[in-house]
């Protein structure tokens, strides 16, 4: 996996400047550490918060430490060096089930964004999962999400997961890489995979697609499941709580303004860490990431339940019996 030297993006919040100035420590006071992944599509309503001036109208300094992952990130946020990780809800799930005392408190994404897609190169066709066994799989990490959501898949549809070869081979790029080069004969890909392979390769052949509600439904037979989600200790959110509600109130700022804008619109407010020079491949995965932005960044019980069912082992029956998510810091 490409790893990241953390980065530090600061966005300062106009409204800390009151008459008479404020010191240094004062100001200090309100600055939010959030860790995440150098992920756009995934995080898309965190990268857009700052720009669009999301943090400034709450009134905080936030502070963006990217990682190499997701649980990178909530080793950062275990450790105390972040105040909220921005994460895929299965690892917290994992952290739950642990007994570690993490809660989600914002939900960004209710869909995987998860495409299987079929090398331009493969050796013999894959039409069908059941085409799958002895082939090998790229993923950007094994043990993923996307990792776990597809030995569900493979289940579903008769074929044992050991009977596939997975691989880890790195970030979107690098996998739309193995892609191209038939290193893998078949992918996980994320929108910006997506976005990258199809221009150059317009049979690309796909063989599901979790980008909307309407084809997870076709493919995993539920509507949504929870993915990209914030979360912070529990110990900060029972004494940062005004802080809790002012990040909670400029993710939903973030969400609105992404649905009310055009992926041209959206693109130029993003650094430019967060673009390529592929406009139209930019302008492609913003379009399919929109549909999986949450509006109002609630969680519910069945985009909850739904992510359970792809916890292994016994941390799934601990889950069970808790909600490690709350809405309470989410305006009605």
């Amino acid at each position: 996996m490409t790893r990241f030297r953390p980065t530090h993006v600061w966005i300062l919040a106009g409204a800390l400047l009151a008459a008479g100035g404020c010191s240094r420590q004062d100001r200090n006071n309100n600055l939010v550490r959030i860790t995440v992944t150098n992920a756009p599509p995934t995080y898309l309503p965190l990268f857009v918060a700052g720009p669009a001036g999301c943090f400034s109208k709450e009134g905080i300094q936030v502070r963006l430490d990217e990682t190499a992952g997701s649980t990178k990130s909530a080793e950062a946020l275990l450790g105390g060096s972040a105040d909220v990780a921005a994460i895929d809800y299965l690892v917290l799930l994992d952290l739950a089930g642990k007994g570690q005392p993490v809660r989600e408190f914002v939900l960004m994404e209710n869909v995987l964004g998860m495409v299987g897609v079929v090398s331009p190169k493969v050796s013999r066709p894959i039409r069908r999962i059941e085409d799958l066994k002895g082939r090998t799989v790229g993923v950007n990490a094994v043990g993923n999400a996307y990792h776990r959501v597809f030995n569900h898949i493979l289940t579903l549809h008769g074929v044992k997961p050991d009977a596939v070869n997975v691989v880890g081979v790195g970030s979107g790029t690098s996998l739309a890489v193995a892609l191209e080069h038939g290193v893998v004969d078949f992918g996980l890909a994320g929108p910006l995979g997506v976005s990258n392979l199809q221009p150059r390769h317009p049979s690309l052949t796909i063989l599901f697609d979790t980008r909307t509600t309407e084809s997870t439904k076709a493919i995993l037979g539920i509507d949504e499941i929870a993915n990209s989600i914030l979360c912070a200790r529990t110990s900060w959110l029972s004494t940062q709580p005004e802080t809790a509600r002012s990040v909670a109130a400029a993710m939903r700022c973030a969400s609105t303004w992404v649905h009310g804008h055009s992926p041209q619109q959206i693109r130029d407010i993003l650094p430019e860490s967060k673009r390529s020079a592929d406009l139209e491949a930019d302008l492609d995965w913003i379009a399919s990431s929109k549909n999986g932005v949450s509006i109002d960044g609630r969680m519910t019980s069945e985009a909850h339940a739904a992510a359970v069912r792809f916890v292994a082992g016994p941390d799934a029956a601990n889950l069970k019996e808790q909600h490690p998510y709350t809405n309470e810091f989410l305006k009605p």
